[in-house]
């Protein structure tokens, strides 16, 4: 009952600024609880940076990866022209240009992170994160070469 009044709290009293949900976040991760999904998933829609600073914060890394690795899928089909509500993004399609990003300073932080760790499940994580992150990077400049090829044969 408790996490459904606190929920009802959020979804009321939460503006844009998602300091609502980290204050909660911060508070039962400094207590040793995990995020319930629900908060997770309310997060991931408003302010999906946020979060991953959290869990770089509290060493999540983990979790931090697979937030990352989903939120830069997401990114990819919203520019392929599928919708990702999850994380809030609107699909468009290649002939439109949309101005995507990605938190890459903690991208960063995560990534060295994960590199000074010494299990193997860690190089792994760190492995997956990087090509992911690689082929982020070419199927982007592939799309904005569409869209530049586009724009100057509508010109012509």
């Amino acid at each position: 009952m408790g996490w459904s009044l606190l929920q009802n709290y959020l979804e009321m009293y939460e503006e844009k600024t998602s300091q609502y949900h980290r204050c909660v976040a911060v508070k039962l991760l400094s207590h040793g609880f995990p995020l319930p999904t629900w908060l997770v998933n309310s997060f991931k829609k408003i302010n999906m940076s946020e979060l991953l600073k959290i869990y770089i914060d509290f060493d999540l890394l983990e979790d931090g990866v697979l937030l990352t690795m989903e939120y830069i899928d997401a990114v990819v089909d919203s520019l392929t022209g599928q919708e990702r509500t999850q994380f809030g993004l609107k699909a468009c399609g290649t002939q439109v240009s949309q101005s995507s990003w990605l938190p890459y300073t903690y991208i960063d932080q995560l990534l060295l992170g994960l590199k000074d760790k010494r299990h193997e499940r860690i190089y792994e994580l760190y492995d997956t994160l990087h090509t992911k992150l690689l082929h982020y990077f070419k199927r982007v400049e592939t799309l904005s070469d569409q869209i530049n090829q586009a724009t100057v044969f509508d010109r012509v």
